[in-house]
């Protein structure tokens, strides 16, 4: 499938950097990928397809930096598309140390993919940092109506996101989490953390 680059729109309010940890913004559901980037907590991560035929999606995702030096979200791409820079003018998306940047989110920095997704399948997103190097997160599909795919959603502080694995550099495709049936041949979750680097796995498609 072809795919346009991605564009990457950070939002200019001036309290969009982060949230405070016990901010109640986010819902996580099991189905969304999980993965940690070198130091860097990825959580939820996932895809919210625009209207029926916009070939457009936003990107969500709680990203959290524990060390003690900030970081920077300097592009994102899809498979099949080029990357971007992150942010306006390729400043990129800041991520201090402590404080969790919910991607997608009101207020918050905001990530608009280019493209043919549809919701109920995966795609390869790579995330590239300044610090944290480059990793890559199956992330699900969803529709603007239920974004917190697979039932179960339950509401959490972003604080504490429900833990899975990460993904390996160079990994062999996996099953999604869930326990759900297959889904696409491109689908797949994260599965553990290696080196600081993520990267998908593949799995087949719902029936």
């Amino acid at each position: 499938m072809v795919r346009s680059a991605v564009l990457l729109l950070l939002t200019t309010s001036t309290a969009a950097c982060a949230a405070g940890p016990d901010a109640e913004t986010y819902r996580i559901a099991p189905d969304n990928a999980n993965a940690d980037i070198g130091d860097l907590e990825l959580r939820d991560v996932r895809l919210v397809a625009g209207p029926g035929g916009s070939g457009s999606a936003t990107l969500a995702a709680y990203i959290l930096n524990p060390g003690a030096e900030p970081d920077t979200l300097t592009a994102v791409s899809l498979a099949g598309a080029g990357s971007a820079p992150a942010g306006g003018g390729g400043a990129g998306i800041t991520l201090p140390p402590g404080e969790p940047v919910l991607v997608g989110a009101p207020g918050q920095p905001e990530v608009q993919v280019s493209g043919n997704v549809s919701p109920g399948t995966y795609e390869l997103v790579t995330f590239t940092f300044a610090r944290a190097g480059r990793g890559t997160v199956n992330a699900s599909v969803v529709s603007a109506a239920s974004p917190s795919p697979g039932g179960g959603v339950a509401s959490q502080t972003p604080g504490s996101p429900s833990p899975t694995a990460g993904t390996t550099s160079g990994a062999s495709p996996s099953l999604a989490p869930g326990g759900g049936a297959p889904t696409a041949e491109r689908s797949a979750l994260p599965t553990e953390t290696a080196s600081g680097v993520a990267s998908p796995a593949a799995r087949s498609r719902q029936p």
